[in-house]
């Protein structure tokens, strides 16, 4: 654990990094070359915050690195319950690739971004390529994307101004994500109906996406009850006392 655990160090944002020793298996070494790359990219942010949206467009907003980590550390974990394969990361407007390269590199995640402007995806390569992370980054319209049913975990910080299209574009994720896959919805205009609500912050919360659970498989009896548990999404279902 860290020499003096409390309170635990804080990025330079204020944010406790516990959560980050946690994400890293409470390995010392670890811990250390992460929080020391989180400071530098929560830095590298700022400088590529735009004051001003482009169009319907909202340009870059960095959405605090720490509260993002600690949300997707808690999908990912509930990913890794039921799958053994890893999972998939997405970031719809991905601005300079920072979250997606510190995804990949410190939270066990495989990551993907995408954005309209030329000018963030060359520069998120270029930081993937400075730091030795093989993220997949490309240029694509958020509204023509057609493979978020590809990946497991998504991170939809609000990208447009207009609440009408930002509407319809969640529509469009809800349905194409699969059951039991994770959403961080950020600065959210809708909210997924029928999800699961897996964590609330100020800004963002992390959905799950129920199924008609037909996959129930796992019997599971505690102390005072008895229930079965979905394989896809996770949702307990009593079956009364144990027993």
């Amino acid at each position: 654990m860290p020499s003096d655990p409390k309170p635990f160090p804080a990025d330079i944002s204020g944010q406790s990094m516990e959560w980050l020793w946690n994400a890293c298996d409470q390995n010392q070494a670890k811990f250390n070359r992460a929080s020391v790359a989180m400071q530098e990219l929560i830095a590298m942010e700022a400088t590529w915050t735009d004051q001003e949206p482009e169009g319907d467009v909202w340009r870059y907003r960095p959405y605090p690195l720490g509260k993002f980590g600690q949300l997707l550390t808690m999908a990912r974990r509930l990913w890794e319950e039921y799958h053994t394969i890893m999972a998939s990361f997405l970031e719809v407007g991905c601005g300079p690739g920072t979250k997606c390269v510190f995804a990949q590199e410190f939270l066990w995640v495989e990551s993907t971004g995408f954005d309209t402007s030329e000018k963030y995806i060359n520069a998120a390569e270029e930081l993937a390529t400075a730091r030795s992370v093989d993220c997949e980054f490309f240029i694509e319209d958020a509204e023509q994307y057609d493979l978020y049913n590809e990946h497991s975990i998504i991170f939809n910080n609000r990208v447009f101004r207009d609440l009408d299209r930002q509407a319809k574009l969640d529509q469009k994720i809800y349905e194409a994500m699969e059951p039991g896959t994770f959403l961080i919805n950020g600065n959210q205009v809708t909210q997924p109906p029928g999800w699961r609500l897996i964590a609330q912050d100020v800004a963002a919360m992390l959905w799950q996406k129920t199924c008609r659970c037909e996959g129930m498989e796992e019997l599971l009896i505690s102390e005072d009850e008895a229930y079965l548990t979905c394989t896809v999404c996770a949702r307990n279902f009593s079956v009364g006392p144990p027993g």
